[in-house]
This record gives structure tokens, C-alpha cells and sequence, in this order.
């Protein structure tokens, strides 16, 4: 999962953002190593005919019931390309993807949001999952006049809604990039393989168990009142791109997955990760996965080039 960050105010992130398209350079960056296939033919864009508009801005929108979402949108929005959508990690609000936004430095339509619980969107009843939350954003999209076709770009946990929103609604998403997303099987793989209980165990076990049999079962436990175990089954269960363009990011240091474990339970959880990663990747015949040289879990702070470059390749940029 993300770990929770510090919440953005939006209209920030929408400064920052418009000065970068004010002609600030945007980073190349270094090309991700560890490339497991060709690279994914990209998306043919359909030239507009006139000049590109722009319509930014950072607003609540209902989205059906009174309820509201907080949804911001920057860039073009008559290029026939499609508009790239965000999915944050597990307590993150859009600004998780400010830097990235930043990155593509205007020249993509480009979405992020607040799902309900988060930053500016009111909580919703606990105990939904990834489908209640494809759900919300189908309905924000529609309501704020966001039309198809869709690029997906899910972070850590919001991997899940990526799949889930790529397998419901086929015939608009056009592809994806994961950035370091947790493997919807990771947490039942890694519960099988710990020892058997026992009251002198290691706390790395011990919160290993508690994650998969308290945290990821009870929907209280995180800000979006989320069923984390049956979120997982539904990403799990989905289809996946089939054909479509898909490159999975995947952090280069995986310390995180192997802290406090001894030799060998960590190399077996090193493996169920990149099994994992390598899953992701084969949902599709065009995947790909790529180790992002000196980074940890949150790539979209520490190499947001990295994400911005992946948008660029399956755009055709």
C-alpha cells in the first residue's frame, strides 16, 4: 500500500502545474532498466483540426445524491488523444500526482482526484470496494464532462482500481501504466508462506499476518473505508489490457518487501513480489515491466520523469 502523505491543497498543485506549462523544460530522465518485452505500440492520436484548448481547473462536482468529488484537470482538451486519468496509492489525495502533471508539462489532458474519504471528497459508507470506487469515478468523469478514451496511471494500491476500471469498461480505456502497484495476490501469497504462529515470533511476521488477517479485512482501518481483501479479489479476478498498451514501473529497492525477515523468508517474499510484478505485466500481450534505477515504493515523488515518460511512450510522444 502508499503510505499515507501529507494532503495537497489543490489549487497549489494547479499553480504548479500551469507555471510548468508556461515553458518550463520537462525532465527526460533516464530510461527505466529491466525491460522484459518490446515496447508497446502506441495509441495513433486523431489530429484535431484546429488548435488545441485548454481547460484547467480544480473543483467539486457532484457526482449524483448530493454527493461530491474533488476532481482537477489540466491540458488540452481537443487533441483526440486520450485524457490520462490518475489513481493514487490508499490515503492519497490527487496531488500525489503533481509532479507527474508537471512533468507532462501541459501538452496532455490530464485528470486526478480525490476518491471519497480523501483530501477534499466526503467519506462514503465503509465497506466498499475497488468496484464502488470505478464506480464513483465513472460517474465524477461523466459528470464533469470527461469523455473516453482513457489512459490509466495507477499508483501502489490504486493498481487494483486501474484493472478493475480497464476490465468493466474495455471499450474505454486505450491502456495503462502501473507504477509500483501492489500485486493483488502479494498479501495471500506472503501469508502462506510465513511459519506457522507462534508467540516468539519476529514483528515482521507478526505484521505480516496482522496486515492480511485484521488490516486488510476491516474497512475502519483506512481513511477510505475501503474492504482491502476483497478489493484485491476483484483486481485479481480482472481480465486485464488483453492487447492494449500496459508498462509496469516497479521500484528497484525492494527492501520494503524483505525488513525484518530472515534469509530465507525474504527471499521468498522477494519472489512473490516480482512474480507479482511480472503477473502485472503479462495482463497484457504488449506489458512490460521496468525496474526504475535508485527507487522505493513512491516512484510518482522520487521519479515522476519515469511515470511521465511511460505516458509519453504509450501516447506515442
Amino acid at each position: 500500500m502508499a503510505r499515507p502523505i501529507k494532503q495537497h491543497i489543490l489549487g497549489a498543485v494547479l499553480a504548479l502545474v500551469l507555471a510548468g506549462c508556461g515553458g518550463a523544460a520537462v525532465g527526460a530522465g533516464t530510461a527505466p532498466a529491466g525491460s522484459v518485452a518490446d515496447a508497446p505500440t502506441p495509441i495513433p492520436a486523431t489530429p484535431s483540426p484546429v488548435a488545441a484548448a485548454s481547460e484547467d481547473f480544480v473543483k467539486d462536482v457532484e457526482i449524483g445524491d448530493g454527493t461530491t468529488m474533488h476532481l482537477l484537470c489540466v491540458g488540452p482538451t481537443d487533441t483526440g488523444r486520450p485524457t490520462v486519468v490518475f489513481e493514487s496509492g490508499l490515503g492519497g489525495d490527487a496531488g500525489q500526482w503533481s509532479d507527474v502533471i508537471h512533468e507532462l508539462g501541459g501538452a496532455t489532458r490530464a485528470c486526478a482526484y480525490d476518491r471519497a474519504g480523501v483530501g477534499g471528497s466526503p467519506p462514503a459508507a465503509p465497506g466498499r470496494t475497488t468496484s464502488d470506487q470505478v464506480a464513483d469515478l465513472r460517474a465524477l468523469l461523466a459528470a464533469a464532462d470527461v469523455p473516453p478514451p482513457y489512459l490509466l496511471v495507477g499508483f501502489s494500491s490504486g493498481g487494483w482500481n486501474t484493472l478493475v476500471h480497464a476490465d468493466r469498461h474495455p471499450e474505454d480505456v486505450v491502456g495503462a501504466v502501473l507504477v509500483d502497484a501492489r500485486p493483488p495476490d502479494f498479501t495471500a501469497r506472503s501469508l502462506a508462506a510465513l511459519p506457522p504462529e507462534a508467540a516468539t515470533e519476529a514483528d515482521a511476521i507478526r505484521m505480516t499476518r496482522e496486515d492480511a488477517t485484521v488490516f486488510e479485512v476491516d474497512p475502519a482501518l483506512n481513511p477510505e473505508g475501503i474492504v482491502l481483501r476483497d478489493s484485491a479479489a476483484e483486481a485479481l479476478e480482472a481480465v486485464g489490457l488483453t492487447d492494449k498498451p500496459l508498462i509496469v514501473l516497479a521500484a528497484s529497492d525492494d527492501a520494503a518487501i524483505t525488513e525484518g525477515f530472515d534469509t530465507a523468508l525474504a527471499d521468498a517474499m522477494r519472489t512473490i513480489w516480482w512474480e507479482g510484478q511480472e503477473g502485472l505485466a503479462a495482463r497484457s500481450t504488449q506489458g512490460r515491466l521496468e525496474r526504475v534505477d535508485g527507487t522505493e515504493h513512491e516512484i510518482p515523488f522520487s521519479r515522476p520523469d519515469a511515470v511521465a515518460d511511460a505516458i509519453r511512450e504509450i501516447l506515442g510522444d
